[in-house]
């Protein structure tokens, strides 16, 4: 059985009871399947889930039940429209209906480094990532080595921008014609962390593959301003928010960095890598361009990548070092590299979801809320020869987490409100459930309360309903650093906790921290 932490942010009301039988809901960034399985109670006969099994066929949107089990749980698996949904939660029999979503082999349950940092002002892991947006309807040109579309990390969100290049440079007849497809591996690799499943930021953005990389990796200079001419023209054609990708450089060339120009006078962002020489980026094209966003590369860890180009071209810095993404020879095979390539397409995932939620951002103001929204001071310079210390920004890319959402909890970690250690917003409306096996005791620790008073409160409650014996304490004030335990019983019994907050004045507040733990193994969540 399942031991489920709820926590609950609501603008006015407490967490509603609900009589019929709970439906735990994907997290909005995972990909579901359209499936439920609904799961029976532990003492469920095998005669009793066969009838199940005959009655529920009635309500499939498919008329045929996908998938059964009777041993390790009693549990089946089909399509339901939301009529069906809301009659199979009203059956005795049912325990819980989960939405069905994909499972990953290569993560072992536990978020890539590289997002894990991107979403929190801490170094801290917390093995969550969930950001305010996936980046839909917005197009990023991956000008690269192409890509490699048949990947299952890329969902068929990779696709051919319509020209390749390097096809024309080398004037290939069309039975040779590649066609954006990935020959060396980088392209791939790249978009994965741009826009992939498991590996990127942005995981609902469209990936266009825009071949200017040979085989070996590299090309003329001419191939490229031939492919960001190809954007200009067409771009604005398809009606897209759209962001030019580009991990790659070489010495300055200024025809290039005209380019960047131009586009950046289109209304097109231009995000570039800074580099891998261990050299002031002023001197590469196109990270010289002061109309890019140049990327800088951290490791895990926060210290800076080793070959990072840095100085006050740089704009933005993202990690670098032994990044995991996708591996083009097979199409669900993974690799790490290394590198401000590395570095460039999680921040270009993060562009996407900003340009996803505010369509009228130019490219100048892209850039400064990228900037401004940046953790600051986080990044250990004594890597940097001393001279570039204080000219480098250290500004490492951020996106916000969303409210909400269904967390496997994992490792040591935190739960706390939005915006921690930033204040948090007032009116507000969120809820998310954290789900672990109940074999042993779970334990909350509220270690940190600062909320406006009387208005924000922290309810800790035993039950969906924050009202009554249900009610086990409610938080307000600045409580500091107080330290205050409420458990789950190893019977499975739910611990609910909501934080309500209705408040618009809540700039000088920084809200609620908690941590998760079991008697032998850690179980955590963070949602910031």
């Amino acid at each position: 059985m399942q031991a489920l932490w709820i926590v609950c942010l609501l603008a006015a009301a407490t967490c509603a009871a609900e009589s019929r039988r709970p439906v735990l809901r994907a997290a909005p960034t995972a990909v579901t399947t359209g499936n439920y399985v609904v799961v029976l109670r532990k003492n469920t006969t095998t005669e009793t889930l066969y009838h199940l099994l005959s009655k529920a066929s009635k309500y499939t949107d498919d008329a045929k039940i996908h998938r059964y089990a009777e041993t390790v749980a009693k549990a089946f698996t089909l399509k339901l429209s939301p009529y069906s949904l809301e009659v199979l939660r009203r059956w005795p029999e049912v325990d819980y209906i989960e939405e069905e979503h994909v499972a990953y082999g290569t993560q072992s349950g536990q978020i890539p480094w590289h997002l894990d940092r991107i979403d929190q002002r801490s170094r801290t892991p917390n093995y969550f990532y969930q950001p305010i947006a996936s980046g839909a309807g917005v197009d990023v040109y991956i000008v690269d080595t192409g890509i490699n579309y048949y990947h299952e990390e890329l969902e068929n969100r990779a696709i051919y921008a319509g020209y390749d290049a390097v096809d024309v440079y080398l004037n290939l007849s069309r039975s040779d014609q590649r066609r954006g497809l990935d020959c060396q591996g980088h392209g791939t690799h790249v978009s994965s962390l741009c826009g992939g499943k498991t590996y990127g930021s942005a995981k609902g953005a469209t990936l266009l593959s825009l071949r200017v990389l040979d085989c070996a990796g590299s090309a003329p200079w001419s191939v490229v301003l031939d492919a960001l001419d190809y954007v200009a023209r067409t771009a604005p054609q398809r009606g897209r928010k759209a962001i030019v990708s580009m991990s790659l450089g070489g010495g300055y060339f200024q025809s290039i960095n005209d380019a960047v120009r131009n586009l950046y006078s289109l209304g097109i962002p231009v995000i570039v890598s800074a580099g891998n020489d261990r050299a002031d980026a002023c001197t590469q094209s196109p990270a010289s361009s002061p109309y890019a966003i140049t990327v800088g590369g951290t490791r895990n860890g926060d210290g800076v990548y080793v070959y990072t180009n840095y100085g006050s071209c740089v704009t933005i810095l993202s990690p670098g070092q032994s990044v995991l993404g996708a591996d083009y020879t097979c199409n669900n095979c993974s690799k790490y590299l290394s590198g401000t390539s590395m570095a460039t397409p999680i921040v270009s995932g993060v562009a996407a979801m900003l340009l996803q939620r505010e369509p009228s951002l130019t490219p100048a103001a892209l850039k400064a809320k990228l900037v401004a929204t940046a953790t600051v001071g986080a990044i250990d310079f004594s890597g940097l020869p001393v001279q570039y210390r204080n000219v480098t920004p250290n500004k490492l890319v951020y996106i916000p987490g969303s409210c909400g959402g269904v967390v496997n909890a994992l490792g040591k970690g935190y739960i706390s409100s939005p915006n921690s250690p930033d204040p948090y917003p007032g009116k507000i409306s969120c809820l998310w459930t954290i789900t672990g096996h109940s074999t042993e005791l779970v334990q909350l620790n509220v270690t940190f309360v600062n909320l406006e008073t009387p208005s924000d409160t922290l309810k800790v409650c035993n039950q969906p309903s924050c009202s009554g014996s249900n009610l086990l304490a409610t938080l307000t004030g600045d409580l500091g650093n107080t330290s205050l335990l409420y458990f789950a019983s190893s019977t499975g019994a739910s611990l609910w906790v909501s934080l309500q907050i209705n408040s618009t004045n809540s700039w000088n507040r920084t809200g609620f921290k908690s941590h998760l733990a079991k008697t032998s193994k850690h179980l955590s969540a963070a949602l910031v």
